[in-house]
């Protein structure tokens, strides 16, 4: 039985700009921020992960900013963007990166999301019971942009994911003031 997700309707979801990476999006409660230098581990910081992520009782919605030298559209191919994701974006977010590599099916499509190149991805996963994580991806200049939603597959609210995907924006610093 498919139950709805434990969110306000999307007219109480909280706005979250972010002047950092040019980008705002709603979340279902206030959204905790997180960054990290790419890469850790004691060596020179060649990027930045920027994180917002949002928890309600059934899933998570996160969204995110991997701004690195090398980051170019050519990285919304299929091979590219599961590396990336899987390499900057997992460790951090994950409690068992492991156990998300190991039992998983990954899909994506190519699209266009207000007027940019897009990618709409989706894993599915085992983690005690099926998981979905379903998102969309574009990028602008060296910043790669992620959303998505993660949480049990038999909870898994579209109506949330939509609203959530469609209140994702990019701005320039020119055109926010």
């Amino acid at each position: 039985m498919l139950q709805a997700a434990d969110t306000h309707p999307p007219r109480q979801w909280i706005a979250t700009l972010d002047s950092v990476d040019q980008m705002k999006a709603s979340f279902p409660h206030r959204a905790i921020e997180m960054t990290f230098d790419i890469p850790f581990k004691n060596t020179p910081s060649k990027g930045h992960l920027h994180i917002f992520t949002s928890a309600t009782q059934t899933g998570v919605f996160l969204l995110s900013a991997l701004t690195l030298p090398f980051i170019n559209e050519k990285i919304l191919n299929e091979k590219n963007y599961k590396t990336a994701f899987e390499t900057y974006l997992v460790p951090h977010v994950f409690y068992s990166p492991q156990q998300f590599q190991r039992h998983q099916t990954f899909s994506c499509s190519h699209s266009l999301f207000k007027g940019r190149k897009a990618l709409l991805f989706q894993y599915s996963y085992y983690d005690k019971q099926k998981k979905l994580l379903k998102g969309l991806s574009t990028v602008r200049g060296n910043t790669l942009y992620m959303l998505f939603y993660l949480t049990p597959q038999m909870q898994f609210n579209e109506t949330d994911f939509q609203y959530f995907i469609e209140s994702f924006d990019l701005w320039n610093k020119k055109t926010l003031f």
